[in-house]
């Protein structure tokens, strides 16, 4: 378990590397190509760092863009501060480790010892809330994109909020129109090919 941490610190390392002290900027292309998991997900589970040497969430995939399915669960982490209960576009890159490896003695019986540990990109910036703001039309669903760290095409609508928390400036933009952009970038070839990530069950 220890060389496995270790592992993920260097992976942690390597990112930070490549991204510059700072954090890259990355259009939603090379984001979307770079991660090995797109999905709309809702968090059910925040495991606490007693059990875990890097505590990931567990959330329900609601819509799957690429590398898992509708209605399995993904398990994530670090970095990121999500809510249980609130609902996520996230880009998420293998780990190349198990849940199991992480797991300080038993795993929680609400886990799935054999589904993949996933990596949060960027430092928290591939993580995406959905939901729904003022800003956009009454009843729409959006979703709120740090744009100085992730690029979005120019042809795509938003607004800017001017009211959100944190060092880095805010757009929303209507779920629908990402998502539509998000099922062309899956037709696009691909340049490896993408694993399969599902845990059907706890």
């Amino acid at each position: 378990m220890r060389y496995t941490f270790i592992g993920l610190l260097i992976l942690t390392a390597s990112a930070s590397t490549s991204l510059g002290h700072s954090v890259a900027t990355v259009s939603l292309r090379q984001l979307f190509r770079e991660a090995d998991v797109v999905a709309h997900i809702k968090v059910d589970i925040n495991y606490e760092a007693q059990v875990f040497d890097v505590p990931p969430y567990r959330a329900r995939v609601l819509e799957a863009f690429k590398g898992t399915q509708t209605g399995s669960y993904v398990y994530f982490g670090p970095y990121a501060s999500c809510t249980v209960g609130k609902e996520y576009l996230v880009f998420l890159k293998s780990s190349n480790t198990l849940m199991s490896d992480h797991c300080k003695g038993s795993c929680p019986t609400s886990l799935t010892p054999g589904a993949p540990y996933l990596w949060i990109m960027y430092e928290g910036y591939s993580v995406l809330p959905v939901g729904q703001t003022e800003l956009l039309s009454r009843g729409s669903t959006g979703v709120r994109v740090c744009y100085r760290q992730v690029t979005l095409p120019d042809s795509l609508y938003r607004v800017n909020d001017e009211h959100a928390g944190g060092a880095s400036a805010k757009v929303w933009v209507y779920k629908e129109d990402l998502v539509l952009i998000l099922l062309e970038l899956s037709r696009e070839p691909q340049e490896a090919p993408t694993p399969t990530v599902t845990s059907q069950g706890a």
